[in-house]
């Protein structure tokens, strides 16, 4: 498995997991109460008395994650777009500037793959050999 594969099946997780819930999550009050709404009814559905935690499930709502899966499904495809158009320059023979601007940009997203690919380490399909530092 490729890191292009790699993180496309992360992201393919991640997005399932965010089409489960179909409401939108968001905090009333200073409390912590979170409230779930499917844009016809909404119900509470706990209350975080922990500093933060209502917060952190309000931010990590479904509609950001599929905001953030879709960025990031865009980087991977502007790395494979950059990594062919070099290809196709090499073969083809255009003139050096083009060949060395597509190479730069695929190595430098290349390094963000890496990075993107950073969060889920603890996958056991994570290859080591992809790590940054970060």
């Amino acid at each position: 498995m490729n890191i292009v594969e790699f993180i496309t099946a992360r992201l393919d997780e991640d997005e399932a997991l965010a089409r489960r819930p179909p409401p939108n999550w968001r905090q009333i009050g200073k409390t912590g109460v979170i409230v779930a709404s499917d844009g016809t009814s909404a119900e509470e559905c706990g209350a975080c008395y922990w500093d933060g935690v209502a917060e952190h499930i309000v931010h990590h709502d479904p509609a950001r994650v599929l905001a953030e899966v879709k960025a990031k499904r865009a980087i991977v495809q502007a790395h494979q777009k950059f990594g062919l158009e070099a290809a196709l320059v090499e073969h083809k023979g255009y003139d050096a500037l083009n060949y060395h601007r597509n190479q730069a940009m695929a190595h430098a997203l290349n390094v963000v793959l890496r990075y993107l690919a950073l969060p889920y380490a603890d996958h056991p399909d994570y290859d080591p050999a992809w790590r940054v530092d970060a």
